[in-house]
């Protein structure tokens, strides 16, 4: 799948991948590895909450800006493996959390 168009949970798994969060399959679903299976819980939200979004597009220097009715991010920092990537989305965090996995695996992911 291209990562221009990763959406929703689909997203925010690969943004846990892209992190290194521990994550097994249960019921065939990524679930976190909470080496508790009573307590399965999906990767954090990224692409909606910014309390966990937000705080990736500073670790990581995402630029986001405006581009007609959507939103483009990239990172400007000329040292930061992220430099260079350009990625779009309806929202300011679906178009920085695109240029994070687009980063790490490129413009297409397989599952």
């Amino acid at each position: 799948m291209k990562t221009s168009e990763l959406e929703g949970a689909e997203l925010n798994l690969w943004v846990a991948k892209a992190r290194g969060v521990p994550l097994i399959e249960r019921n065939g679903r990524m679930v976190l590895n909470t080496f508790d299976d009573n307590h399965l819980a999906p990767p954090p939200d990224f692409s909606t909450d910014w309390s966990q979004g937000g705080p990736l597009i500073e670790e990581y220097g995402i630029q986001i800006m405006p581009s007609g009715s959507n939103w483009q991010a990239v990172s400007p920092d000329a040292s930061s493996q992220f430099h260079g990537k350009l990625s779009e989305g309806p929202t300011p965090l679906i178009a920085a959390m695109r240029c994070l996995v687009a980063s790490k695996f490129g413009e297409e992911v397989n599952d």
